[in-house]
């Protein structure tokens, strides 16, 4: 669990380390043979800052395409740490990263639920609501 060096309410910087290990453990769950991914989509902002519309926008049709980008992040997409504001998840922060694709900033809030059932949850992958500038490990 990361340790919040300094946090404010838009988050903190995890060390680079606790980065690393999330990306490790993220990655072993993706290529082992069986795990759930979850990727709800949020309808309640502007239809341009939605996983629906970015999916449609890079021409993705399922899935498992968010997850072949996913397994490509790396430390210096790393963007900031959040507490998850509904404390009836497990896992109480998420880890958000910023990753262009197709020449397009990607927005992805994500973590893993539980690493015993191989459960991640991604709630955001969509094109950012604010510039992205900031990455503490570039």
């Amino acid at each position: 669990m990361p340790i919040p060096e300094t946090q404010d309410e838009k988050g903190f910087k995890s060390n680079k380390g606790d980065v690393q290990i999330f990306l490790k453990e993220l990655n072993d769950i993706f290529n082992s043979k069986y795990y759930e991914f979850d990727l709800p989509g949020r309808e309640d902002k502007e239809e341009k800052y939605t996983t629906t519309y970015c999916l449609d926008q890079l021409s993705f049709s399922d899935k498992s395409q968010v997850v072949e980008e996913l397994k490509t992040l790396n430390v210096s997409n790393y963007f900031r740490t959040v507490k998850d504001k509904n404390i009836k998840k497990h896992n109480e922060y998420f880890y958000i990263f910023g990753k262009i694709i197709q020449e397009k900033m990607v927005y992805i809030k994500i973590k893993i639920v539980s690493r015993d059932q191989k459960k991640v949850l991604c709630v955001s992958f969509h094109f950012p609501e604010f510039e992205m500038k900031v990455f503490p490990y570039r």
